[in-house]
């Protein structure tokens, strides 16, 4: 097996192995030349639970060769390289009869190649939920019917699991899981700035709001409490995320059955624990236990892309999720062990798990084209500065009379308002951390 280090691909002049070259364009590498045997490409683990080995151009053309017949005809073969540890080449194991060891005649790169790789069906996804949890917030009269419970109010879980999947990735990337690293100031430094630069641009405009309401301003309910409007949750149990999720990434590493389990056995005790110590409804719902399995999932989900969930095991959570649901919000039944925030409880992580995966397996490679497309990865880019405004715009009811009007005209409205600012407050957060970092390095080079 060769295993292509991305700080080598980085490197200019790099040529490696024996005969032939590289030519790439952006992410895309075409090999050219002679290979021996049948080529395919295992990509990192972001790829290989939907696709386990990328099937290359022409591959299906190359036929099984004897190890030592060095010269097949010439073939042009693609890697994609992408923003993680390696690209490693070898057989695919859906593909037994080919047991030999795969060889590249060449591998050759004539300057760096820009590693960054986007993944957009994560962005539509985020853009998807993001747009949910604008509908979910607008006042219905009713939210228990199957439009809500088993599609609407899945946008929160899907993030959960999502963001323990974007963390996973880059606890990965950039501290190769390595405990001490993920809880160094390197790592957790870009992750505060992301969330609490905006977060705090959020706290500054709902004071102003306020002080022009003539109305009492809390500084701790806003600076420490998620400040006001639907999901204000969010940022505490963010940070809490922060503190937590090394020690879910080691676990679900080292053993994703125990791992998996362990989280799930927190996330219960924590439940009984909000009934044994009577825990208030609003401190429950700034505390990140309620989520450990979603955020443990979606870690499961970037770091073991190997283990296939089974047909049946996919059933029997799904099964077992919608028959929660349909208690709850069907025959109206209680359940005192999850009396809070029933429509994203515990429970509900096995009903959305097997979706996502079927999501993931399905369009993990999709990519929409044209302006849909473009808009939908800008949206999901900036979800976290949309959820911000939604939840400013929702408290102090910006959209004035028009959001006591009938669903079918406030909601459109709500999005078309809160969307298009979320967009722009996304721009503006990018462009003054860029400034930021300019005045950084100027200070430094003038020292």
């Amino acid at each position: 097996m060769y295993r292509v280090g991305l700080d080598t691909v980085r490197s200019s002049n790099f040529c490696t192995v024996c005969r032939g070259c590289v030519f790439y364009n952006k992410l895309t590498a075409t090999v050219v030349y002679f290979v021996f045997g049948q080529l395919l490409v295992r990509l990192e683990s972001i790829l290989s639970i939907y696709n386990a080995f990328v099937r290359l151009f022409d591959t299906d053309r190359l036929v099984r060769v004897n190890l030592f017949f060095c010269f097949v005809p010439k073939q042009k073969l693609c890697i994609k390289f992408v923003p993680l540890k390696v690209a490693d080449v070898h057989i695919a194991s859906q593909f037994p009869k080919f047991l030999f060891l795969v060889i590249i005649s060449c591998i050759g790169f004539d300057a760096g190649i820009d590693v960054k790789q986007r993944i957009e069906f994560l962005d539509y996804l985020k853009a998807v939920c993001v747009i949910m949890v604008i509908i979910t917030h607008y006042g219905w009269e009713d939210k228990t019917s199957p439009f809500f419970t088993m599609l609407i109010n899945m946008a929160v879980p899907v993030f959960m699991i999502v963001s323990g999947y974007n963390f996973a990735m880059s606890n990965r990337k950039k501290a190769d899981g390595n405990l001490e690293k993920m809880y160094g100031w390197n790592m957790m430094k870009p992750k505060l700035i992301r969330f609490l630069l905006p977060f705090f641009a959020i706290c500054l405009l709902e004071i102003l709001l306020l002080a022009a309401q003539d109305k009492n301003i809390p500084l701790f309910r806003i600076f420490v409490l998620g400040a006001y409007g639907p999901g204000s949750y969010y940022v505490p149990i963010m940070l809490q995320l922060l503190v937590i999720f090394p020690l879910i990434y080691v676990m679900i590493a080292y053993n994703a059955k125990l791992g998996l389990a362990v989280a799930a056995l927190a996330n219960l005790a924590f439940e009984v624990c909000v009934i044994v110590f009577d825990m208030d409804k609003y401190y429950y719902r700034l505390s990140i236990g309620r989520y450990l399995l979603l955020i443990a999932f979606g870690c499961y989900l970037y770091l073991h892309p190997e283990q296939r969930v089974k047909p049946y095991q996919m059933w029997m959570m799904f099964l077992a999720g919608l028959a929660y649901l349909i208690a709850v919000f069907g025959f109206d039944k209680d359940f005192e062990l999850f009396g809070y925030w029933k429509t994203t409880a515990m429970p509900v992580a096995f009903y959305i798990f097997p979706i996502v995966i079927l999501l993931f397996r399905k369009f993990y490679h999709c990519t929409i084209p044209g302006f849909a497309g473009r808009l939908l990865t800008q949206i999901g880019k900036a979800s976290y500065h949309i959820f911000l405004i939604q939840m400013v715009y929702y408290h102090f009811e910006l959209g004035g009379a028009i959001m006591q009007t009938a669903w079918y005209i406030a909601v459109p409205f709500n999005i078309l308002v809160t969307v298009p600012l979320g967009l722009g407050f996304y721009e503006l957060d990018n462009q003054f951390v860029k400034k930021l970092r300019e005045v950084k390095h100027y200070i430094r080079a003038v020292v």
